[in-house]
């Protein structure tokens, strides 16, 4: 049953460790209850797959899992014989590796502030990764700076404060008629933390609102 969760997570990108218990060593092969090859179920879907080979590895397979999780912002499989879930080891404990992610280039960051210094009606749409980076607050001011609507991508809610006057509602499958009325006139989009994804931009309500020749 969470194939297609960690699948939704995987398109989402967000960071998730799935833990999965696996046939006992000693009993892999021969049909056990519940017996299957649990990697490939998974592969497509995750950003890195640790099979626990040994016990004592286990804290090193574990770490990694959380790093590469954080680190690509998306699903890894942490994979288990259930014979290595009982018993004592004595282990150094890895610290968390945390990358720190840079503001952007500055070619791409002068092309984004002449797009907008040139706007004439920019909306602003808010994603999920807006909530992952803690840049609600930022997302705000530039809204504010900007005098911009914002908008909310599928299912991110959460990205902007809906009591603020520039808040026009969510965007995609049941969301604000508003808010696609609105940002269907905008001249440039700016998308923050959004990969921009289909439930997000394809028509809802009878209305095709992605704006075709918008900017982004």
């Amino acid at each position: 049953n969470c194939v297609t969760g960690i699948a939704a997570a995987y398109w989402a990108h967000s960071p998730v460790v799935i833990v999965t218990p696996e046939a006992g060593t000693t009993g892999i092969g021969l049909g056990g209850f519940q017996e299957c090859h649990q990697l490939p179920m998974f592969q497509e879907f995750t950003k890195y797959q640790g099979h626990v080979t040994h016990p004592a590895r286990m804290a090193e397979y574990t770490g990694r899992c959380f790093d590469r999780a954080m680190s690509e912002m998306g699903p890894t499989q942490l994979n288990i014989p259930r014979d290595y879930f009982y018993g004592e080891i004595e282990c150094e404990i890895p610290k968390p590796a945390r990358l720190d992610r840079g503001p952007g280039g500055t070619k791409t960051l002068n092309e984004a502030a002449e797009l907008l210094a040139n706007a004439k009606f920019p909306v602003i749409v808010s994603g999920g990764g807006v909530v992952m980076a803690d840049g609600v607050e930022a997302c705000q001011a530039l809204a504010e700076r900007l005098g911009a609507p914002v908008v909310n991508s599928y299912q991110h809610n959460d990205s902007f404060p809906a009591s603020h006057p520039l808040w026009c509602g969510p965007l995609g499958y049941q969301g604000s008629k508003a808010g696609m009325k609105l940002i269907s006139q905008a001249d440039v989009v700016v998308a923050l933390g959004t990969r921009l994804g289909p439930f997000g931009t394809l028509p809802q309500h009878g209305m095709d609102y992605w704006p075709k020749d918008a900017k982004i």
